[in-house]
């Protein structure tokens, strides 16, 4: 069970919004907008978040909270955890997530946890995820240019993730019933589509030219639902065996 609970996650993250709150009207009144660039809002935002979940925490357990390079941002004793938080606004049009860390880090200390809060450029929805004992072979090695900022893969950490608040998606899940569904469709309308055939097919019992031509009619449709349904088979297959790709909903406090 994790030692972060949802209570927790909810007390903190109203404590961060309101902290959002009144540093945005302080950035207003120096005629600022502080959520005009989200990533030097989260830079803000990344102290109160250890702050405010640590303090938490510290309600049930021994808390250390240290920030210095090097060290993880909440360490708890009694747990023998180092706890790593970071916060995220996604990028590009349908805000996609990356979640990163510092490789060096990461590697030095063999196994951390890690907690992503993630949340919409109004800092209104969220969604936070709570990772246990992240290894380097869960994230991807730092690409050349990347600063030694290493993503995560996903598809092997998300079965370590307490999901706190919001939701996290399987994307491939979802594939797979668009799938089924429109293979669904596909055999009914084959079904429907032969029941019209036989009506006309018997309606033409004494007309020979005419069968002949509902025959190849009949053969033709047939090759081609056959084609459809190898489609949507191998388009099964793939997304049954492609590695699994998340995606994340946020959620408004209010629905705490």
């Amino acid at each position: 069970m994790s030692y972060l609970t949802p209570a927790m996650t909810v007390a903190a993250l109203m404590r961060m919004r309101e902290f959002e709150g009144e540093m945005r009207d302080t950035f207003s009144r120096f005629g600022l907008a502080l959520a005009e660039n989200t990533g030097r809002r989260n830079i803000i935002m990344s102290q109160a978040q250890e702050n405010f979940f640590a303090q938490e925490l510290a309600r049930e357990h021994q808390v250390v909270v240290d920030g210095s390079t090097g060290e993880a941002d909440i360490m708890l004793p009694d747990l023998e955890r180092e706890l790593e938080c970071k916060i995220s606004s996604g990028s590009g049009r349908y805000r996609r997530f990356s979640l990163q860390t510092d490789y060096v880090t990461l590697t030095r200390k063999g196994e951390l946890d890690f907690l992503f809060v993630l949340a919409d450029p109004a800092f209104r929805e969220f969604a936070v995820l709570h990772f246990e004992r992240l290894t380097p072979d869960d994230f991807h090695p730092p690409s050349p240019g990347a600063r030694q900022k290493a993503r995560m893969r996903k598809e092997r950490a998300m079965d370590r993730c307490n999901v706190l608040w919001g939701e996290v998606l399987c994307r491939n899940d979802g594939h797979i019933e668009r799938l089924k569904e429109r293979r669904r469709e596909l055999d009914e309308q084959w079904t429907t589509r032969l029941l019209h055939l036989g009506e006309r097919i018997i309606a033409a019992e004494n007309a020979p030219r005419r069968l002949t031509t509902l025959g190849k009619e009949l053969e033709r449709e047939r090759l081609a639902m056959m084609d459809r349904s190898e489609e949507l088979t191998t388009k099964l297959d793939h997304w049954r065996n492609a590695p699994k790709q998340f995606g994340f909903v946020l959620s408004p406090l209010e629905d705490a």
